[in-house]
């Protein structure tokens, strides 16, 4: 969304296959999801709903086995079609489900630019780490950047960020660059339970203003 308002055209893809919830946090109500597209009964642009400020945004579907189980096969058709559209957007988002599971990889694997999104337990930090090793054994030249969400103020994203970078320079020999933070914000949880997408319901908030930034 802070991205249309700049004008750029973004196609979001909702890659947390079985347990998707993109729409949800949009408040919309697609009719048909990625199981149409892999059955072949429908394509991509066919299945796409359109989100506030003109987002294009493919939903997955929730409790589907067959999407949590997709093969390698079913993934790079989906990648190659998704391909086919990128002379149409800007950005393609794509929105995977935390993990180290084949489809995360698949899809983290397939993109120019990978944002590891941590938050500052410790927990976070380690799996984060074990994220960035496994791209780098498969991609040594990987563009992999750093957002520290829900923190309390910059110093503490900073802190965290540092934390990260210094660990994947000493052990994996890999760069990775900050892009910046997110505080802790309470609209963040209201506008989900609203249904309605935080840089539309508190455009002034301090989490929305960090996503700007």
């Amino acid at each position: 969304l802070a991205l249309a308002q700049r004008k750029q055209r973004v196609l979001v893809l909702d890659a947390d296959l079985g347990l998707a919830n993109v729409d949800i946090a949009m408040g919309l109500l697609p009719r048909y999801n990625l199981m149409h597209v892999l059955s072949g009964e429908m394509t991509l642009e066919e299945i796409m709903v359109t989100a506030p400020l003109g987002v294009s945004v493919i939903a997955s579907g929730s409790g589907i086995r067959a999407l949590v189980d997709l093969t390698d096969d079913a993934r790079a058709k989906l990648l190659e079609a998704l391909a086919s559209l990128k002379k149409k957007y800007d950005f393609l988002l794509i929105d995977t489900s935390a993990g180290l599971g084949r489809n995360v990889l698949g899809f983290v694997l397939a993109a120019d630019e990978i944002l590891v999104v941590i938050t500052p337990e410790p927990t976070a930090l380690r799996d984060a780490y074990s994220l960035i090793k496994l791209v780098f054994q498969e991609n040594s030249h990987a563009v992999v950047k750093l957002i520290v969400n829900m923190v309390r103020n910059e110093a503490e994203a900073r802190e965290v960020s540092d934390r990260l970078t210094v660990l994947a320079h000493h052990f994996l020999g890999a760069a990775i660059a900050p892009l910046g933070y997110v505080v802790s914000d309470p609209h963040v949880g209201e506008s989900v339970r609203a249904q309605n997408p935080l840089l539309m319901l508190y455009p002034g908030s301090p989490a929305s203003r960090c996503i700007k930034s």
